[in-house]
């Protein structure tokens, strides 16, 4: 049986920029808030759309074919609003992740942070990197590529731990 997986909208960027959600899925069964959800769909709310990105078209795709849960958490903690921004993805995914004791993959700096500070089990996509590594389902070279692809939207503390990792 898998694990349960709770993700925010950037991690799920990243993992689809990176084409590495086929790997994901067959690791852990995907939750996601309806808040997040609708971040990752907010561009199918532009009218004259010419384009669908790669992101919302596997997000449809996996949804349609039941891989995808959307749940929302029961409550959002007081001191977790007051932490993380409002109405935010991660603010509903790591209540989600709180109230269901399950894993949240966050790419966002403060909102992981909290998380860890926390004791919420958490994961970025540099953790998920790590670990395909180790299970020899990646390589060195394999990481460095998909680094390259994603880097400018990965926070400075996350590119410095995967430098470490790829210089060991």
């Amino acid at each position: 049986m898998k694990k349960k997986a709770i993700i925010d909208t950037s991690f799920w960027i990243h993992l689809v920029k990176i084409n590495l959600e086929k790997n994901f899925l067959e690791l852990y069964d995907v939750i996601l808030p309806k808040k997040v959800e609708e971040e990752i769909l907010f561009c199918n709310s532009f009218k004259l759309m010419i384009y669908k990105p790669k992101d919302i078209k596997i997000y449809e795709k996996l949804k349609y074919e039941n891989k995808i849960k959307v749940v929302d958490p029961k409550i959002i903690p007081k001191e977790l609003s007051s932490q993380i921004s409002k109405n935010s993805g991660e603010l509903f995914a790591i209540s989600l992740a709180k109230e269901n004791d399950v894993i949240v993959f966050i790419d966002n700096g403060r909102p992981h942070t909290f998380c860890k500070k926390n004791k919420i089990k958490t994961g970025t996509i540099i953790d998920f990197l790590i670990y395909l590594k180790e299970e020899k389902k990646i390589n060195i070279s394999d990481i460095k590529e998909k680094i390259n692809i994603i880097k400018e939207s990965l926070s400075k503390k996350h590119l410095k731990d995967i430098k470490k990792y790829i210089n060991l």
